[in-house]
């Protein structure tokens, strides 16, 4: 393999510590982003990303840091979707229609896509979402109000979930909007 096709096809990555959900870990490969994972205290994430360089790293720290101090609302960003499988990619095709500060149902979901009758597929699909927050799942909650899961449904995820909607102006505790603007702007070190 020549040195070009092999900087082609490596898996770059980093850590970006202190955002009000906890570390994140993102992986980029030759065609955007591949994964965005959240870590648990005490979880490491399996693989160990290049610390290297990325254009497209840098321009998801960026992103994702506006987005936590309310000033961004839609990503833009590269994504490699390329292990997902045809169902995934629908699903996550109306994530991205989505507005910011919009809460649909995995029902909702479901007809979009025609098939009325795919509520727990969706839920599924959405589990394994591998770029979360940029793939807002975190907008989907089930038919009766109640939040539903977000990455599992451990305690750790939900409250992940919970501070995502109250970034984007609503409280899950009182169903309200809330006004996003925030007085101090995050900076993540890499």
């Amino acid at each position: 393999m020549t040195a070009d096709r092999q900087s082609i096809s490596q898996v770059h990555g980093a850590t970006i510590t202190n955002t009000p959900i906890g570390t994140i870990r993102i992986w980029t490969g030759s065609s955007g982003i591949k994964k965005l994972g959240l870590e648990q205290s005490g979880f490491q994430l399996s693989g160990t990303p290049n610390l290297t360089d990325n254009k497209v790293i840098r321009e998801a720290t960026r992103q994702l840091e506006q987005y936590f101090s309310g000033e961004l609302r839609q990503f833009d960003l590269p994504l490699d979707l390329s292990g997902c499988t045809k169902f995934q990619l629908r699903v996550f095709e109306q994530l991205q229609n989505i507005p910011y500060g919009q809460l649909v149902a995995y029902k909702d979901i479901a007809h979009a896509i025609g098939q009325p009758e795919a509520s727990r597929s969706i839920g599924q699909a959405l589990k394994a979402n591998p770029i979360p927050v940029i793939l807002p799942c975190h907008r989907v909650i089930r038919s009766d109000g109640t939040l539903g899961g977000y990455a599992g449904s451990s305690a750790d995820n939900l409250q992940k979930k919970t501070i995502l909607l109250q970034i984007e102006g609503f409280d899950p505790m009182g169903n309200t909007a809330k006004d996003t603007t925030q007085d101090e702007i995050l900076s993540f070190s890499l």
